[in-house]
């Protein structure tokens, strides 16, 4: 079974316990580490059993995929944020997106009518 998810926090935490095998399965688990765009992608195309997805891409894809009981990424208080190096009014502003299907992009197009829409290479940023 391939076990798909970010190396964000919260991913790793909530996968620890099996990938680290203080709970075990009766079968083989492979574990995949990418950005959540990828993730979004491989599902799209069907490719991994168990994912991190974005919530908006999970509204494409709930016919193929479940949500399971634990893990979440947007909460009360957390979740995608917009970040600048002072106060300004992003309307009318280039902003990067982490991808298309991501629950970031589609949150900054429900609260802001007027952006440009920049795509961010996340496997460029990746310390790896």
């Amino acid at each position: 079974m391939i076990i798909a998810h970010t190396p964000d926090a919260d991913d790793v935490f909530m996968f620890y316990g099996l990938l680290s095998g203080k709970i075990t399965a009766n079968f083989e688990i492979k574990q995949v580490v990418e950005d959540i765009e990828t993730l979004n992608k491989r599902a799209f195309r069907g490719e991994l059993d168990v994912t991190a997805l974005s919530a908006h891409a999970y509204a494409f894809l709930h016919s193929q995929y479940r949500i399971l009981s634990a893990g979440a990424s947007v909460g009360d208080r957390y979740g995608p944020v917009v970040v600048a190096k002072r106060q300004t009014n992003i309307e009318g502003k280039s902003i990067a997106v982490p991808g298309k299907y991501t629950t970031a992009n589609l949150l900054l197009k429900l609260a802001v009518d007027d952006f440009q829409q920049v795509k961010c290479d996340l496997t460029r940023l990746s310390p790896r």
